[in-house]
This record gives structure tokens, sequence and C-alpha cells, in this order.
């Protein structure tokens, strides 16, 4: 008796090791399956922080500057330079639009965290909202596009 409750005991015992071998190798490869998901996760996100020190974040608006001194403040609040910067105001170049003051020198380029501005001639007859676009190019290799109506 003693003899079959100890084969019981072994039987047991053998089952017992075979289900949780089988057991731990299913953990260790859903273990392995999750590290591998984790560390694309984490490529992905160092992908996109290089990505996004590389690029320039361009925003605009009309700045008051005084009695009937008003400009276009265009700022890159992004750690990359905006070169090659194209204005388009109400679907025409900036220079060609009638607020436009000629003279007023070209925003070509905008270092990181900088800004630049260009001199608004408004007048009854040419006054906001201005539908204006900004496209740019910078470190990333990728066009930068930026839209906004401008009003006071």
């Amino acid at each position: 008796m003693f003899e079959f409750i100890s084969l019981g005991i072994a039987i047991i015992s053998v089952v017992a090791a075979i289900f949780f071998g089988f057991r731990g190798q299913i953990l260790v490869k859903k273990n392995t399956i999750l590290q591998k998901r984790l560390v694309e996760i984490e490529e992905a996100r160092e992908l996109e922080r290089k990505k996004a020190t590389s690029q320039g974040q361009l925003t605009a608006r009309i700045q008051n500057y005084g009695q009937y001194n008003y400009r276009l403040l265009i700022e890159n609040s992004g750690d990359a330079a905006a070169h090659d910067i194209n204005l388009i105001m109400d679907g025409k170049p900036f220079d060609q639009h009638p607020a436009a003051v000629n003279g007023d020198g070209e925003i070509t380029s905008i270092g990181p965290h900088s800004q630049a501005t260009r001199l608004l001639a408004i007048t009854m007859g040419c006054a906001p909202p201005f539908e204006l676009e900004i496209s740019w190019v910078d470190d990333s290799g990728e066009m930068g596009h930026y839209q906004t109506t401008l009003t006071f």
C-alpha cells in the first residue's frame, strides 16, 4: 500500500513537472515577444524624438507694435532651423499681396526658437482676415507646413 501511494505521488510529481515545464516555456515565449515589442516601441520613440529635434515648428500671427505699425510675426518654436520659407497669403505669394510692404526684406530662414517679422500695410481697403500658408524645409528633410487665418 505504501508503495502504491509512493508511486502515485511520483506520477503526480512527474505530471506536475511536465505541466509546469511546458507552462514555463509558454511564459518565456510570451515574455520574449513582449520584450521585443517594448524594444520596438522604445526605438520608435527615439526616432520620433530625433525627428522632433530636427524639425522647425513655425506659427504666425499679426502683432501690433504701436500706432498703425502692424507686422506679420513668424515664430519658430522648433529645435531646428527652418529654411526655404515660402509665404502664401490669400492664395498669392506674400510679396504680391497688397498688405505686403515692398523693400522690407524677405524671410528665407528662421533659426530654432527664433522669430522674424514682415511689415504689413493694413488699411481700410486691405485688412484681415488673411489666409496664410507657410511651407519650409528643415533638418528632418521633410517639408513643413502651417496654415492659419490671421486676424487681430
